[in-house]
């Protein structure tokens, strides 16, 4: 099963005509390149606290340490390889982002087994700069890639650069794996990029398509 994230139109073609892609596809192009570097940053970010010892609040890295801690460079690549983001920042849940993006809540204290703070402010900052430019040319493929409600999605195309900057800032302690919940999810991912195992990661890569339009699905929107 192919994700679709294309925000073109079908336009007959010229007899003759070169047959380059348009400019919204190329930009459908960049998004997907951006989501698996997104997924790269956050993928490395939980390897480096696994080698750390950073993992109590995290069963995705409690559960897996043996197999984090065997992951080189190559790896860690071919896991964030995916079309889907593997990473959630309560991207299904409008109320929470309403109240963000209007009064804002608190900066929380660090938490001393949560994300180092500075890597979770770049990485939500890179996210929803890309969330938004994707919602503001198709709400349908912010969805598609992020896992976002519709709501939250034209939320995401309509944020300032200074909300996105605070946002960044406050809330790194809410970033979330995706489908933590599905341990063998994540013990298979893990193992076949340790294993550059290319059938298992296509596998995953559907599955990993599957999971998220159930997300998409399950949330009302």
């Amino acid at each position: 099963m192919e994700l679709d994230t294309s925000v073109t139109t079908r336009r007959k073609k010229k007899a003759g005509s070169a047959k380059t892609p348009s400019p919204p596809q190329w930009r459908a192009t960049l998004a997907l390149a951006g989501v698996k570097q997104l997924n790269l940053l956050f993928l490395q970010m939980l390897a480096a606290m696994v080698a750390g010892g950073r993992l109590s609040r995290f069963s995705v890295l409690v559960e897996h340490r043996s197999l984090w801690v065997t992951l080189d460079a190559d790896a860690l690549q071919r896991a964030a390889d995916k079309v889907v983001i593997l990473f959630d920042l309560h991207f299904a849940d409008d109320p929470w982002w309403q109240m963000v993006t209007t009064n804002g809540v608190r900066k929380g204290p660090p938490q001393p087994d949560g994300f180092p703070a500075k890597k979770a402010a770049h990485l939500i900052a890179e996210t929803l700069r890309l969330a938004g430019e994707v919602a503001r040319e198709d709400v349908r493929a912010a969805r598609a890639l992020f896992g976002m409600s519709t709501r939250v999605a034209k939320r995401a195309g309509a944020l300032t650069a200074e909300q996105i900057d605070r946002i960044a800032d406050r809330y790194g302690n809410e970033l979330q794996t995706r489908w933590e919940d599905r341990r063998l999810f994540w013990s298979l991912l893990l193992i076949a990029a340790k294993t550059d195992d290319r059938e298992a990661l296509r596998q995953l890569q559907r599955y990993s398509v599957h999971l998220l339009g159930r997300d998409i699905l399950g949330d009302g929107d």
